[in-house]
């Protein structure tokens, strides 16, 4: 039966029934969801399209980037490029079919929940959750951190003789970091106009940058060393440069052109920054909707007027502060927190994707009258990709970039990713083991 107009099409029973609760055509166990929030709809199909854009601004990140396979070689690169491209594809149908099915505000923490087993809901959940939200975070401070260096850029390329202070970045990082606090604080139901702003200016961006990048070389290269040139890392072969490589300027020749292209980047990256304080307040929000993180009663709290959860963006706000006086402290520490962001996403992402796969893609996973539907072998092709190339990468990211590795080069994210599930265990038997309940549906009203 279609759900009525304006309405979510995830239902429930009253709490403490036997009955159950309804997701599309999957029966799923009262106990999951207890009640229901609602959140009023400030976007649309379109809207919701750009603020992904600008959550992942793909163009800018990949330009970014660069530089890490480039080290390597352009083979690897150009391998990279490829393998990066079929890779996220997989991922992102995984994805989609996900979201088709199961609408939620939580995502992955959310549809995880909803396909694992009964005996296991709860710590798969909260696993689940608990490194979505860490990843987030971290992204988040990544983009904060970026916007500093891109600073920085511009005031060399501007006079040679600048030198950048610590201070310096550390305060371009709190700036952003409030900025974000403030704009999705008190301009949360505009921000759709600034993602579409960020949408156009990365499209004409890039395009402008890639064009005088490759006007301005004088000097071009042949076909056969782009795919036979490859620079040997001591001690690596070539398949394992490939995969450390998927860790990570396009070089113009001109002052004159990185003077005016780094604005354009630096008008971007907090576009990204405040998508992605929004999502991570999101999943703050949804953690604390389901008693998983101390101060829930706060963090589960919606402002009636500004209609946001303004005690997750605080805690948020806060939590970006500390991370953002270990930069002032040591770019290491700061570097090796945001270098995990990337493999907790992809843990994250496989965790419901695992779940489709143990159920075999049946109708109890995936209801056939989802909006988005894939064939069944490219679903299996799809599902086993995202999986086994988070099981490949979540490994190599951790590699230093040689073998014969120091104290300065070596590959500190494994202390952090330590550290961060050692931080999960803390919560959970302190607090989560006792509280935490299965998540809450969300309906999200016009």
């Amino acid at each position: 039966m279609e759900p009525e107009a304006g309405k979510s099409r995830l239902s429930e029973k009253a709490p403490g029934s036997n009955d159950t609760a309804t997701i599309s055509s999957v029966a799923i166990p009262s106990s999951i969801p207890r009640e229901t929030q609602v959140f009023r709809k400030h976007m649309g199909f379109f809207s919701t399209l750009v603020a992904g854009f600008s959550i992942n601004n793909s163009l800018l990140v990949a330009a970014a980037t660069m530089i890490i396979p480039l080290t390597f070689g352009p083979m690897i690169t150009a391998i990279d490029i490829l393998i990066v491209a079929v890779v996220y594809k997989c991922i992102g149908l995984s994805l989609a079919e996900l979201v088709s099915a199961y609408p939620t505000v939580g995502g992955q923490y959310h549809w995880t929940s909803l396909l694992a087993p009964d005996s296991l809901r709860r710590g798969m959940s909260f696993v689940c959750g608990f490194l979505s939200w860490v990843s987030w975070i971290a992204l988040a401070a990544a983009s904060y951190g970026a916007i500093s260096m891109c600073a920085n850029a511009l005031a060399f390329n501007s006079n040679l003789d600048f030198v950048p202070r610590e201070w310096y970045a550390f305060l371009f990082y709190q700036a952003v970091n409030t900025l974000s606090l403030v704009a999705n604080m008190l301009a949360h139901s505009h921000l759709r106009k600034l993602y579409s702003i960020g949408l156009f200016v990365s499209l004409a961006g890039s395009t402008a940058i890639t064009v005088t990048s490759l006007a301005l070389q004088k000097q071009k290269q042949i076909s056969q060393l782009v795919w036979e040139l490859s620079f040997q890392i001591p001690g690596w072969p070539v398949g394992m440069e490939v995969l450390i490589s998927l860790a990570g300027p396009v070089a113009t020749g001109s002052n004159i052109a990185a003077i005016v292209f780094t604005p354009v980047v630096m008008f971007l990256l907090p576009i990204g920054s405040i998508a992605s304080a929004h999502i991570a307040s999101m999943m703050t929000w949804s953690l604390g909707q389901d008693h998983a993180l101390l101060f829930s009663h706060r963090l589960s709290s919606i402002h009636p007027k500004l209609n946001t959860p303004v005690w997750a963006l605080i805690q948020n706000w806060c939590l970006m502060f500390i991370i953002g006086v270990l930069y002032f402290a040591s770019s290491i520490a700061f570097n090796n927190i945001v270098g995990i962001a990337a493999i907790l996403q992809q843990l994250t992402i496989s965790c419901p994707v695992v779940l489709v796969l143990y159920q075999k893609r049946f109708e109890g996973a995936l209801p056939s009258k989802r909006p988005f539907k894939l064939s069944r072998a490219i679903g299996w092709v799809c599902n086993l990709v995202t999986v086994g190339f988070t099981a490949v990468t979540s490994v190599t990211f951790l590699f230093p970039a040689t073998t014969t590795a120091s104290p300065q080069s070596m590959n500190s994210a494994i202390v952090v990713l330590f550290g961060v599930l050692l931080l999960a265990i803390v919560n959970w038997f302190g607090y989560a083991k006792k509280h935490h309940d299965s998540p809450v549906i969300v309906q999200v009203h016009d």
